[in-house]
């Protein structure tokens, strides 16, 4: 009976030492699980961000080729649609959930509300589904292909940056040659100045350099970011006589 008690205490430490092993193990799951999350995530806002486009036979017989633009910031998908050339239409009801996503386009013709929902399979470059829209006071529903268009760096493009306590817009107008980049950078207030040494990779690596001034002084601002879809994120290194410094850069596309 002595020796029983005696290996109580172990035994108590042994079923302690197992519990705390099996809170240990859960945590590390549903870390890992948020991980998995969370790049599922990423890895959806940086494909689904860009242009879509299909195809669509209209009842006499010709074919349209529709697009959207769409971008997914984590939580909502906001997006422009255009049916036609000058029939720039933002989206509305936005959502991607998993693989899951759904937006809808309300139009007014002849002084009636039309809305069409667009739902579909959400993988790689494509999405699979349905459109559906009302006819003559009826349900229609007509299937949906749309592949995602190659990401293309050329056209106008804009950011913000916090200078000196003071929040200044800029722009850029670029323009891709082969591996080299071309344009000019704007400041809201300002000539433009053009762009130089700029560079653009397979990869969707772009960089270039411009030299600017201010009050007087001269600086120059070495921009490095990655293009996917409609947004360009990176680093501009900003060089000053008091030193360098590194700021966040994200354009968005404007046009």
């Amino acid at each position: 009976m002595q020796h029983e008690h005696a290996n109580q205490p172990a035994r108590r430490t042994a079923r302690i030492d197992l519990h705390g092993l099996v809170i240990v193990t859960l945590c590390a799951l549903l870390s890992l699980g948020m991980e998995n999350r969370a790049d599922a995530e990423d890895g959806h806002e940086s494909r689904l961000n860009g242009r879509w486009r299909w195809h669509f036979t209209m009842p006499d017989g010709s074919t349209l080729s529709p697009q959207v633009r769409l971008r997914y910031d984590g939580h909502s998908v906001s997006g422009i649609t255009r049916f036609r050339p000058g029939s720039e239409t933002s989206i509305t009801n936005g959502r991607l959930q998993g693989d899951l996503l759904s937006f809808e386009v309300v139009r007014v013709l002849n002084n009636q509300r039309a809305v069409t929902r667009y739902s579909g399979v959400f993988r790689d470059d494509k999405i699979i589904g349905s459109i559906e829209s009302v006819s003559a006071g009826k349900p229609v529903s007509h299937p949906w292909e749309a592949k995602r268009l190659p990401d293309t760096l050329d056209g106008t493009w804009k950011w913000t940056n916090e200078v000196r306590e003071r929040t200044l817009e800029f722009s850029a107008k670029l323009r891709r040659e082969g591996d080299k980049v071309h344009g000019k950078l704007s400041a809201r207030k300002g000539a433009g100045v053009d762009v130089k040494e700029g560079h653009y990779t397979k990869e969707g690596q772009v960089s270039f350099e411009v030299e600017r001034e201010r009050d007087g002084e001269k600086f120059s601002s070495k921009f490095e970011g990655k293009l996917v879809g409609d947004t360009i994120k990176g680093k501009e290194t900003v060089t000053t006589n008091e030193g360098e410094q590194i700021l966040d850069w994200i354009a968005t596309r404007q046009d």
